[in-house]
Parts: C-alpha cells; sequence; structure tokens
C-alpha cells in the first residue's frame, strides 16, 4: 500500500497551530507526531524537520529528546502614560483584647496581588483566614468569596455565632461574602474583581506544580486579589512547593503554632515587616488576642527548652518561661 504523501508546508502548519496550546510544555517526537496525527515516515520527518528548523530560528529549545517551545511574545508596558490607582481596601485580623499586628496599617494592596498562608495543620491558619472575612466583609460586601475544602455547614455557623463583633449579614437579609467548597480548579472558580479567600489548596504530590496554580488564579484577576493557603511542615519558612510558592506572591506568611513569619511584604511604608515574627494568641478557633511583634529566646533558640546537664535531661528554659518566643 502506498505510504500517504504530506508535505513539509502542511506539516509546519500543523505545528505552527499546534504550538500556541502548548508554550512551555516539553514534549518529545512521538508525543507530538501523535497529536498531530503524523503517522507515516514522510510526515513523522517532515515534523523533526520543522523542530529543527524552529531550534535554529530560535523559537525551540532541545535539552536531550525533550522539545519546549518558548514564549516570545513581550508585552510592553506603557508605565509612562500609567496614573495611580487607589490601593485596595484591606484590613487585617484584630486581637479582641484591643492589640493589633505592629504592620496594620503600613501595607498596601493591589489589584491582582497574591497573598499567601502557608501554615502547619491545624495550627491557626483557618482561624486567621475567618478573621481575613470578619474583617474585610464590609468593604468587599457582596464581592468576598470564601472558598474551602474542609466544610461542615454547622461548624461555620457555630463559628459565625461566636464572631458577633460584626455581622455577615446586610440589613436586607443579603450576605456579604459568599462561602463556598471548591477542591480543584480554583482558577476557574474564582471571581476576578472579588477579594478571593481559599483556605486552602491540597497536593498530594508534583508540588511544584503550585507555581502554574497560582499563575493561573493570578492571571483571572482584574480588579480583585486572592488570598491563598497552603500546607507547611512544622518550622519550615515555605509551604508546599518550597520558592515555587513563593515567586509569584506579593504577601508571604509562614505560620506555625502561636506565632507568623512576615516572609515577603513588597510594599509597605512607616514599618517594614519584612522576616520579623508576630505572636497571637488563640480562643475557640476564631478569637485572636495579644498580637504583637515577638523574638526568639537567645537562651534556647525558640525551643522552650534547654539541656540540662546536671540531670542529664531537658529542661523549661527560664528565660522565656517555656515559650521560646517573647
Amino acid at each position: 500500500m502506498e505510504e500517504p504523501t504530506i508535505s513539509y508546508k502542511q506539516v509546519s502548519k500543523l505545528v505552527d497551530d499546534w504550538v500556541p496550546f502548548h508554550i512551555g510544555q516539553t514534549f518529545d517526537i512521538d508525543m507530538i507526531c501523535r497529536d498531530l496525527q503524523a503517522v507515516s515516515r514522510s510526515a513523522r520527518h517532515a515534523v523533526t524537520t520543522k523542530l529543527f528548523n524552529d531550534q535554529k530560528a530560535g523559537r525551540l529549545e532541545k535539552l536531550n529528546r525533550l522539545y519546549r517551545y518558548l514564549s516570545l511574545d513581550k508585552e510592553i508596558i506603557p508605565w509612562y502614560d500609567y496614573t495611580d490607582t487607589e490601593p485596595l481596601p484591606f484590613s487585617w485580623p484584630k486581637g479582641r483584647d484591643g492589640t493589633s499586628f505592629p504592620f496594620d496599617g503600613h501595607i498596601t494592596m493591589r489589584e491582582k496581588d497574591l497573598f499567601i498562608i502557608g501554615g502547619v495543620s491545624n495550627k491557626g491558619k483557618s482561624c486567621l483566614c475567618k478573621n481575613l472575612v470578619w474583617e474585610n466583609m464590609d468593604n468587599w460586601n457582596g464581592r468576598l468569596s470564601y472558598f474551602v475544602n474542609e466544610f461542615q455547614p454547622a461548624r461555620f455557623a457555630k463559628g459565625a455565632d461566636l464572631m458577633g463583633w460584626k455581622t455577615p449579614f446586610n440589613s436586607d437579609g443579603t450576605r456579604k461574602f459568599e462561602l463556598i467548597r471548591q477542591e480543584a480548579d480554583w482558577q476557574y472558580a474564582i471571581e476576578p474583581d472579588h477579594l478571593n479567600i481559599i483556605d486552602w489548596i491540597e497536593m498530594e504530590d508534583e508540588f511544584y506544580k503550585i507555581a502554574t496554580i497560582l499563575k493561573a488564579i493570578q492571571q483571572r484577576l482584574r480588579k480583585g486579589m486572592a488570598v491563598v493557603v497552603l500546607q507547611k511542615g512544622e518550622g519550615n519558612t515555605l509551604a508546599i512547593g518550597g520558592q515555587f510558592s513563593e515567586h509569584r506572591s506579593s504577601y508571604y506568611w509562614a505560620v506555625d503554632e502561636g506565632r507568623l513569619l512576615f516572609k515577603k511584604a513588597k510594599e509597605f511604608n512607616g514599618y517594614n515587616p519584612n522576616y520579623k515574627t508576630f505572636g497571637f494568641e488563640m480562643a475557640e478557633g476564631v478569637y485572636l488576642n495579644k498580637l504583637k511583634e515577638v523574638h526568639m529566646c537567645g537562651q534556647c533558640s525558640g525551643k522552650g527548652t534547654r539541656w540540662d546537664k546536671t540531670v542529664m535531661e531537658n529542661r523549661t528554659c527560664i528565660g522565656c518561661s517555656g515559650k521560646g518566643w517573647l
């Protein structure tokens, strides 16, 4: 049976039509030929020739047997015609005892900002999120979306009843925010012009993909912003995905029990919170108290215990009374 012929020009067009949907992705000859249904020997040869020519032209890079088309489109930013816009309204959690974080009033949030919270499981990140909802639901009335993946309506309602310092309802009975269960595809679920709080994105493996997810979320934003919660290990300063989870963020918290490290703050005035640690106390899953800047105990290096060689065991640190941070 005679092999069907296909010209190089035809193959070249097929490849050019395929490329926009695969920019930045790695592939091999078998994959692209399968996608293009280039099954004949002449067609595969034409594909190989096209890839060689694109590599020579600088559109394509090759590493061993893998190829990757490069993103060469440049977005020229007309900074000279730019007029500064008003910062987004954003309020930080408050202590019920009248305390507040020292950076409160010194941080500027902008459209399309990503605020990442990396937190240890069951150590306060959801409490911080609920307080962010309560503090911001008036300014973002009707434009606040709170996404959760662990959801018990009765438990949330009980917590809402405890947070009586503000009401989540308007006088006409409408809700100031929506509580939404979402376990995947957050970039399609978020509202581009809302304050979106995602508590939390779960990933079991391939943590490096968090960068792609965060990029997709940010690209969907217009006049809104997103707070994204990720899991992290105790004592780590980065959440799942490591630096991939930090690169696209404008603001980044690492939350451990009773304290948070403000790892990254892009825009601030009068008070620089970068790499400073702040303490808080939590009660009943919703109340925050004693918000303040804290410092690691120099005697126990934040552990709360010290090795006592007279008894050959760890003892409570006298310098911080076992707190680790002061």
